[in-house]
């Protein structure tokens, strides 16, 4: 039980450190060359000036809350991103979760992928 407890405490505690460190924009809507948005959660050093970026595109829910949880998993890559130098940039894929569109299980189109890193640049 213990254990359990140092474990929630720890996951709070990873937030509380992303936050003093990073932005946060989370479910950001990246706008795709045929209209279609996709939700995006971005992550970046707290400073004015450009930073390389890790980016990562999912078919699954990245969401950090579920089931009424608060999971933290995302939260942990962000900050090893972000206390490194790096943006990270996490979106769902098209027609999944909070993106609109239609999903294809035989992959998004192209464009987005170019699409996202012409956004991202700007």
């Amino acid at each position: 039980m213990l254990n359990l407890s140092l474990n929630i405490a720890a996951q709070g505690d990873i937030l509380t450190k992303l936050q003093e460190i990073a932005i946060i924009d989370q479910k950001v809507m990246m706008p795709m060359r045929d209209g279609i948005r996709l939700a995006t959660d971005i992550y970046r050093p707290k400073t004015d000036k450009p930073v390389p970026v890790i980016f990562s595109r999912t078919p699954y829910n990245f969401n950090p809350y579920r089931d009424g949880k608060l999971n933290t998993r995302g939260f942990k890559r962000a900050y090893d991103a972000v206390s490194r130098g790096y943006a990270y940039v996490v979106q769902n894929e098209r027609g999944r979760f909070f993106s609109e569109g239609e999903w294809d299980i035989l992959g998004t189109p192209l464009t987005d992928g170019y699409d996202a890193f012409s956004w991202m640049a700007k």
